[in-house]
């Protein structure tokens, strides 16, 4: 495992990136509800974007939503918040990479044995944490936290952070809900990494042999 230290978002983040299994698209790779491999026609999209990324020299894909954006805009704010009600530092990174250097994540933070993972969220959302619990939450997210947490073995918990601006009282504007390391969970999860970074060096060999052999055949012959 490698710390990469640099601002998320700067050229180092995105470029370290490319080419690699990331904790946010990992849900694509997998059933969330039983956490087994998933061989769906999004999870090859998925291998098949993370291959891209790594020959293209631009991304066209590339977007921001409004709530990305929100996210984005927020994250230092919820983060000092949640460091203020707590009393911990934490400390930002800007990347975790696998021993393999096809797999990593991007924490919001790292507490100790900790992590946090904030999303700022609408106020339907919000509240529903608030009223009945994290189990949206998780269902939606929790598939990044194993993922982090089977990259890094001293990640012991994860505190999920629900984030909203829309409330002046911060009771209302940040709910924390604590996931603790499940070695059944990371077992599963770690089953799936080792099949899908198998699966992305083939894939990769594979584009790179094509892209040698036409290279290779002489021009004006061969079908490109």
């Amino acid at each position: 495992m490698k710390i990469h230290i640099f601002d998320q978002g700067s050229d180092q983040w995105e470029q370290i990136r490319k080419g690699k299994i990331t904790a946010s698209q990992f849900a694509n790779l997998i059933t969330p509800s039983n956490l087994k491999i998933s061989n769906s026609v999004s999870a090859h999209k998925t291998i098949s974007k993370i291959i891209a990324s790594k020959i293209a020299f631009r991304d066209s894909d590339s977007f921001e939503t409004y709530s990305m954006a929100n996210g984005i805009e927020c994250e230092p704010r919820a983060r000092f918040l949640y460091q203020e009600i707590y009393h911990k530092k934490v400390k930002e990174v800007g990347f975790i990479e696998d021993e393999t250097g096809y797999a990593g994540f991007s924490p919001d933070g790292l507490i100790d044995d900790g992590m946090i993972e904030i999303k700022t969220q609408c106020q339907k959302e919000h509240f529903y944490c608030k009223l009945y619990g994290f189990d949206c939450w998780l269902s939606k997210y929790k598939p990044q936290i194993l993922f982090s947490m089977a990259i890094n073995n001293e990640i012991q918990w994860c505190d999920c952070i629900s984030y909203n601006e829309d409330f002046k009282d911060t009771a209302n504007k940040i709910i924390v809900h604590r996931y603790y390391r499940d070695e059944e969970e990371i077992a599963k999860i770690r089953i799936a990494i080792n099949y899908w970074i198998e699966h992305l060096k083939e894939k990769s060999i594979e584009i790179g042999k094509n892209i040698e052999r036409r290279l290779s055949v002489p021009a004006g012959e061969g079908n490109f």
